[in-house]
């Protein structure tokens, strides 16, 4: 497995950084630290069209651990299916500080 580190996302933290999954050429679909399975709908690169990106909301990153990501994309017919490389990434955990 490719580490997603080495070439999108730099060190992300549960529910504070909000990183831009780029994965690959429909879905990331994913696999938490619990081993809980999901998916984000994704929409193509503005720049590069052989590109899918999705943009975490609050609370999609929400466990410490390694998470799981893979691109996937079917055509409106379902006769090509293209999945990407399965990559790695690892969520750490905040510091909270009670004000």
């Amino acid at each position: 497995m490719q580490d997603i580190n080495d070439s999108v996302l730099e060190n992300v933290y549960r529910n504070i950084f909000v990183p831009v999954v780029d994965t690959g050429t429909g879905t990331d679909n994913i696999v938490k630290p619990d081993a809980t399975t999901g998916s984000w709908t994704a929409t193509v690169s503005g720049t590069d069209p052989k590109t899918i990106v999705y943009v975490t909301v609050e609370d999609d990153i929400d466990q410490d651990g390694t998470w799981e990501f893979q691109a996937h994309v079917e055509n409106v017919t379902g006769t090509t299916k293209l999945t990407g490389e399965r990559v790695t990434e690892t969520v750490y955990p905040t510091i909270e500080v009670e004000a």
